[in-house]
């Protein structure tokens, strides 16, 4: 259903708005105003416990947000950014020990604007996470190294086995018996190899 209380978008605006240049500013904005809002408010945004202490707020309000700010990878941030309630719980908390409502504001208003990023080029933040896997701007194997991880160990999980590695070497060679035949050597392997349910998986066939 269309929220009439929201400015809706034509598909031209909404390809633009969900561009890769837009994910990029509009993550980008959301760090710097947070690392603005915690300077202003007199605190050090790379610690979490004094960062936390300093503004009487519980350390789950305050690791995220540390996170955001000190992350290598501006990509990777999109799914530790608060909810707008914990944010305008973490603005209220900086206001009092010294930012300026622009601060603040300026870290509503990007953390709005990222929701309707979110809402517009991808619907929620499960699915905005696995589109940014496939944006880059240097090696993307980092980012999707955790992905692969956990999808090697929930398709252990799911198959009740697991190893390190499988190897395979195939070599062929002209026949010394038959000069239209092909000698072939097979080898491989399963190294690392743990059951994990007692299933009767064929593990190796020809």
């Amino acid at each position: 259903m269309v929220d009439p209380s929201k400015p809706q978008l034509d598909h031209a605006s909404r390809q633009a708005f969900g561009s890769p240049n837009e994910i990029f500013d509009v993550l980008n904005r959301v760090r710097d105003s947070l690392a603005t809002m915690f300077i202003a408010a007199g605190t050090n945004p790379s610690r979490t416990r004094p960062t936390a202490t300093h503004l009487e707020l519980d350390r789950s309000y305050i690791w995220p947000v540390t996170k955001i700010i000190n992350s290598e990878d501006i990509l990777s941030i999109a799914k530790d950014i608060p909810s707008l309630k914990r944010i305008d719980i973490i603005c209220e908390a900086c206001q009092q020990k010294g930012a300026t409502e622009a601060d603040a504001d300026a870290v509503r208003d990007a953390v709005v604007r990222l929701e309707r990023l979110v809402e517009v080029s991808a619907g929620d933040r499960e699915a905005f996470g696995d589109l940014l896997q496939g944006l880059t701007y240097d090696d993307v194997t980092n980012r999707q190294e955790e992905t692969r991880r956990m999808t090697y160990r929930g398709n252990s999980s799911l198959w009740g086995v697991r190893a390190n590695v499988n190897f395979k070497t195939v070599i062929h060679s002209p026949s010394k018996i038959k000069s239209d035949w092909i000698d072939t050597i097979r080898l491989g392997g399963l190294v690392g190899l743990q059951r994990l349910r007692p299933i009767p998986w064929s593990l190796m066939r020809m």
